[in-house]
C-alpha cells in the first residue's frame, strides 16, 4: 500500500500561509492562482503519473491499481474515476463523496443546510440551556466589535461572532455535540464570572477554529456549518 501526501500536505510541499507568500509574493491574485495548482484535478494527475511510472514494466493485467480515499481523498478518488478510469481496478471511498449530478451544486447545498439544521436541533435538544448561553456569547462579541474592538485570540487572530458560530462545524464530527457544549459552557462561565473571555478559553476556541496551518482546506475544501 502506498500512502500519498497530496500537494501542499504532509511532506509534499506543505502550504501554510507563509509559504504561499514565499512562492509567489504578497499579491492575493497571484496567491489564488498558485493555490489552483493544489486542487483535486492536480492530485489525480499526480497519482496517474505515479501509477504509470511504477507499472512501466508490469504486464498489462497488472498495470491497473486500486485506490482508497477518505474525506477529501474520496473527492480525489471520484475525480480519478472521471478522468483516468482505465488506470483503476477498483475505488473505495470512506466518508468523502462529492456531488455526482450534472445539475450544479444547488441541490447539495440545500441538503447541507437541512443537515446543519438537524444537527442544531440535536444539539439544543441535548443541551437546551446552551441556547441562552450561545446568545449571551454572541451578544458579547457583537458588542465588542461595535465598541472597544474585536476580541483578540492568543494566536494573533480575531474572535468575531461569525467565527464563533463556525465552531458548528464540529457538530458534524463524532462527539461534536459535547465538544461544542464544552466550549460554550467555558465561554459562558467566563462571561458570568469576569465579563470577558479568559486566555485559556480563547486558546481552546482558537485551537478548534483556526485554519492558519491549513489554508488549502479553508480555501479549496469548502466545509462550513454554524451553530444557529
Amino acid at each position: 500500500m502506498l500512502c500519498f501526501d497530496h500537494r501542499g500536505m504532509g511532506l509534499s510541499t506543505p502550504i501554510p500561509a507563509a509559504t504561499v507568500a514565499h512562492h509567489v509574493g504578497p499579491k492575493v491574485a497571484d496567491q489564488a492562482n498558485f493555490l489552483k495548482r493544489f486542487r483535486a484535478d492536480s492530485a489525480v494527475k499526480d497519482l496517474e503519473a505515479i501509477r504509470q511510472c511504477l507499472t512501466t514494466d508490469f504486464p498489462a493485467n497488472l498495470k491497473k491499481w486500486s485506490v482508497m480515499g477518505q474525506s477529501y481523498g474520496g473527492f480525489v478518488a471520484i475525480s480519478y474515476l472521471s478522468k483516468y478510469p482505465d488506470g483503476l481496478r477498483e475505488v473505495f471511498t470512506m466518508g468523502g463523496l462529492p456531488p455526482i449530478t450534472t445539475n450544479g451544486p444547488e441541490e447539495v447545498y440545500r441538503r447541507l443546510v437541512g443537515k446543519v439544521q438537524q444537527r442544531n436541533v440535536a444539539y439544543f435538544k441535548k443541551f437546551p440551556e446552551d441556547r441562552a448561553k450561545v446568545r449571551m456569547i454572541l451578544d458579547y462579541l457583537l458588542k465588542q466589535e461595535s465598541t472597544t474592538g474585536r476580541v483578540a485570540l492568543p494566536d494573533g487572530g480575531l474572535l468575531t461572532a461569525e467565527r464563533f458560530m463556525q465552531l458548528g462545524i464540529l457538530l458534524g464530527a463524532h462527539g461534536g455535540l459535547d465538544t461544542v457544549h464544552d466550549l460554550v459552557l467555558t465561554a459562558a462561565n467566563d462571561l458570568e464570572l469576569f465579563h470577558f473571555l479568559t486566555r485559556p478559553t480563547l486558546s481552546k476556541i482558537a485551537a478548534q477554529g483556526a485554519f492558519d496551518n491549513h489554508p488549502i482546506y479553508a480555501v479549496l475544501h469548502e466545509d462550513r456549518k454554524s451553530v444557529v
